[in-house]
């Protein structure tokens, strides 16, 4: 399974610049917490090449227990909204050995 290494912007306000724009959809609170630079890497069940800028937007769906964890208010959490920019420096095939992984 592939691992997303993700660098959140300083400024969340700038936009991606240019014609294109990527976006990946995450649930909430995990998009709040890659926007406040808690959460650095995004694991997929695919592969990409894309690297460089990518939006990050806060799907409909939040999970409360893990708003718990991180003393969240779920309240205070925007839903179908973009929430951060931030830049996909790498992508890395999971192995499924934790202790053989820096990325984990």
């Amino acid at each position: 399974m592939p691992r997303l290494s993700i660098n959140a912007r300083a400024d969340r306000t700038a936009s991606l610049g240019g014609t294109t724009k990527k976006a990946v959809t995450l649930h909430q609170p995990y998009a709040s917490l890659i926007a406040l630079k808690v959460k650095r890497f995004e694991t997929r069940t695919w592969p990409t090449k894309h690297r460089g800028p990518i939006a990050i937007h806060a799907g409909m769906k939040l999970h409360k227990e893990v708003c718990e964890v991180f003393n969240l208010n779920p309240t205070d959490l925007p839903l179908g909204a973009i929430v951060a920019y931030a830049d996909v420096v790498d992508c890395i095939q999971m192995t499924g050995k934790r202790d053989a992984s820096p990325w984990l």
